[in-house]
């Protein structure tokens, strides 16, 4: 047997390797690299990407790379439990036997399916892929380069690179997400002895966006069975998943989302005859954090057309930094000043912003030029019902 036979073997059945599995693995994630691999992985395989919507306001600037450590314990067939340290979750954790789940996040709170279990989680799955690798073998062509020991442990070294180019790519591509999207290849630590992957780097134009590396591994110990049992910090209860969520989400009409807005809602003052139009408002939180926006979705009879217009407290907004990049340029639209790009290399849509009157606009498009973007900019008005001063 060659050693790529070898490799492909190990790789192939690494997931029936091992009984037990006690991990930490450190994440390195850079974020204008990694979201620069994401687009172009988006725009081989033909997908449309949309970013309308609204968050909670993120402390600004946002670090270049991200770090966290994440903590896996794996009992086969159908237990595990995750814990992670810094980056977005840190201090979240979670507990999985069979289809049930529990999770706490500091901001979220606890929840868990227990009520419901046909709906899914990432709990005990967040790096499902390094223990059972196999679906690598058809999106991966691999290359032997070396040994290497990490870990504890020796390991193989390869080279792997993406089968497919073009429409085709999305199942490709879905396979690797743990690994980081739109890599050129990838550059494997294999574990020589059970085919687990030890370290994985994401590459594109010679630099890695993506790296994940074992910092610990043991294999077939015995697992407390306290392991496996979620308790929530003192003072949470656990609620089922997206009950929140749903509290705060309204479908309404303009009028109506004025109504519950605590700011001017501003809508053009003329669309296309063809266009119909969603409306939805969010209720602010305070867990996880957010404050009270509206997502306005105006889409053509033929589905050429479309116009995604989020909304909410320019205070809320500040703090995300939206249409600071190099890219966006600002303009005039009427007597407003707005900040706008249009659809490019880097990203596959038009999009304007705007702040007026202590409203935070951004107009988001598919189909429209950042032109069109620019004169919608100018005739936006007070919804109806709207208290406008001055």
């Amino acid at each position: 047997m060659s050693e790529l036979a070898r490799l492909l073997e190990l790789l192939h059945g690494a997931d029936e390797s091992w009984s037990t599995l006690r991990a930490r693995y450190r994440v390195v994630r850079h974020r204008e690299r990694a979201q620069a691999a994401f687009l172009a992985a988006a725009r081989r395989s033909g997908a449309t990407i949309s970013t309308f919507g609204r968050g909670a306001a993120a402390p600004a600037p946002a670090p270049v790379e991200s770090e966290e450590v994440v903590s896996l314990w794996l009992e086969r067939p159908h237990r595990a439990r995750g814990e992670h340290a810094g980056g977005a979750r840190d201090g979240a954790y979670g507990v999985r036997d069979g289809e049930l789940w529990w999770s706490w996040d500091p901001r979220r709170g606890a929840t868990s399916n227990s009520a419901d279990p046909t709906v899914g989680s990432d709990t005990g799955r967040e790096l499902e892929l390094l223990f059972a690798p196999a679906p690598l073998l058809g999106a991966l062509r691999f290359e032997l380069v070396g040994q290497a020991a990490l870990a504890g442990r020796e390991a193989i070294v390869a080279d792997a690179r993406p089968r497919l180019e073009g429409r085709q790519t999305m199942p490709r591509d879905i396979a690797l997400a743990q690994l980081g999207r739109g890599a050129e290849r990838y550059r494997l630590q294999i574990d020589s002895e059970r085919g687990l992957i030890l370290a994985c780097q994401a590459i594109r134009y010679e630099e890695p966006f993506h790296t994940i590396e074992a910092l610990e591994l043991e294999l077939d110990l015995r697992l407390p069975e306290e392991t496996f049992e979620f308790v929530a910090p003192e003072g949470e209860e656990v609620q089922p998943p997206g009950s929140h969520r749903s509290e705060l989400r309204r479908h309404c009409s303009i009028a109506e989302v004025q109504a519950l807005a605590p700011f001017t809602v501003l809508v053009p003052e003329r669309v296309p005859t063809s266009w119909t139009v969603h409306c939805t408002y969010f209720g602010g939180s305070e867990r996880p954090p957010s404050g009270p926006g509206v997502s306005i979705h105006y889409r053509s009879d033929s589905g050429h057309e479309d116009l995604n217009i989020s909304e909410g407290l320019a205070d809320d907004f500040a703090r995300q930094r939206i249409g600071t990049g190099e890219d966006w340029e600002e303009v005039t639209a009427g007597d407003r000043r707005v900040r706008v790009r249009g659809r490019g290399e880097q990203f596959p849509q038009s999009q304007l912003v705007l702040e007026h009157r202590g409203t935070h606009v951004l107009m988001v498009s598919n189909g429209l030029s950042r032109e069109q973007l620019i004169a919608l900019a100018r005739v936006l008005e007070p919804a109806p019902g709207a208290s406008v001063e001055g």
